[in-house]
């Protein structure tokens, strides 16, 4: 499919006249684009995720899982769950095979459980079973095992535990770190987390357009990053970007606080809702060092950014830089390029799968604006992202709610905003 997805967004290009901007940075070169329906039904584009190896399609579709490659499409027998499965909970293994996914505890209030999706077969195969289903208001003494994450060996499976008991102050909820491998029957409890990172949960987000959700196992599998929020104290100082350590189980490490992401306008620093921006997801670099956030304000619509964190010298920075925007209407005011500042939020970014290349997309409807920016990683210590290409001749109205990166043919596959962007190094 690599190679036809190429051969076909070339055709494309030269029947629809899209010029193809290129790259002047020496490192990466934009070679092709093309919309995410070329391959895909125009119903599940918008929520489509590649895989790493760009030869399949995946998409959660009318209560079926549905692997997309070529003109085909293979999909599996209806759960009983009808696959309420959550956006930021369906994540393909390193090795193409599997994906495995749970239902959305989060947003739809589902008791959720572990489920395995064979990509060749195109069947389901429960991993976590308590015996309970449905909504969680109607049920009791229910697990609920949700945020799955693939380590690097791609038989390992990392997870978070639910359970709800009573305290003084009301009903809470347990923290579990939870491994099982795709062979085992049961899974092991890592850690109990319950007490020492506060009342505290991992935030999902049905809709986040950044990386692979709210916690992602490092590529030398040796910890956990994970991003928790403090839903009935969000001014504890609890939430935040936390470390889980997977060798020696050692005590977690808190790495930032919600107030450490920066680098905003004066105007959006803060706000009614507390700390201005909400990160919605992360990735790591391919040698373990540093992660990539994703963050969007909570308040002001367009406003986005993505963070860099260093691991080693605990140092952080902003990957776009919107401090010298002076007030709301300058922020959303072209200057003399046509280019107002917003555009550089980020609509939607992904790491590639060999961790060497931050991707990110933008977006500005009014001037009918797309571009795509780049940074290597890990980058120099303040480096920010840099803009590679940026065209006015597409359509800016597709969605594309979760970026995915791959590497085909010796290159990158980038979908992001409704295209397949490709680029060549």
């Amino acid at each position: 499919m690599k190679r036809n997805l190429l051969i076909i967004t070339l055709i494309l290009l030269s029947t629809i006249g899209i010029t193809v901007a290129q790259s002047d940075n020496g490192e990466l070169t934009t070679t092709a684009i093309h919309p995410v329906t070329t391959f895909v039904p125009e119903d599940v584009a918008p929520l489509v995720r590649m895989s790493s190896d760009g030869t399949y399609f995946i998409m959660a579709n009318n209560g079926k899982l549905c692997v997309y490659t070529d003109a085909s499409e293979l999909c599996s027998e209806a759960t009983e769950s009808r696959l309420r499965v959550a956006n930021d909970a369906l994540h393909i293994s390193p090795d193409g095979q599997y994906a495995v996914w749970s239902e959305d505890v989060m947003h739809l209030a589902l008791e959720s459980d572990l489920w395995l999706f064979d990509v060749r077969t195109a069947t389901n195969t429960k991993l976590t079973d308590d015996g309970v289903e449905g909504p969680i208001f109607r049920v009791r003494n229910g697990l609920l095992d949700y945020a799955p994450m693939w380590h690097p060996d791609g038989e390992t499976i990392y997870f978070f535990r639910s359970e709800s008991f009573q305290t003084d102050d009301g009903t809470r909820l347990s923290l579990q770190l939870m491994r099982m491998s795709i062979t085992d029957d049961a899974p092991q409890m890592l850690q109990d987390l319950t007490t020492s990172i506060g009342n505290t949960l991992p935030i999902t987000y049905m809709s986040s357009p950044y990386f692979e959700g709210p916690a992602a196992v490092s590529p030398d599998g040796t910890t956990i990053a994970v991003i928790v929020y403090d839903g009935s104290n969000p001014e504890s100082g609890q939430s935040g970007i936390w470390l889980l350590d997977l060798v020696d189980n050692g005590s977690p490490r808190q790495l930032m606080p919600y107030e450490q992401f920066a680098g905003l306008p004066d105007f959006a620093a803060t706000g009614e809702k507390g700390s201005g921006l909400w990160p919605l997801g992360l990735a790591w670099s391919g040698d373990s060092s540093g992660l990539v956030v994703g963050a969007i304000h909570r308040e002001i619509v367009g406003l986005s950014n993505l963070y860099y964190y260093d691991i080693a010298s605990a140092a952080s920075w902003p990957l776009a830089d919107f401090s010298n925007v002076s007030g709301r209407d300058q922020f959303y005011e072209p200057d003399s390029t046509g280019i107002a500042p917003t555009f550089y939020s980020s609509q939607n970014a992904a790491v590639t799968p060999d961790g060497q290349w931050l991707l990110s997309a933008h977006r500005s409807q009014p001037n009918n604006m797309i571009g795509v920016s780049m940074l290597r990683l890990p980058p120099e210590p303040g480096q920010q992202l840099t803009l590679v290409y940026q065209a006015n001749d597409l359509d800016t109205s597709l969605q594309q709610f979760r970026s995915t990166a791959a590497v085909v043919d010796g290159g990158y596959a980038f979908v992001a905003l409704g295209y397949v962007f490709y680029f060549e190094e």
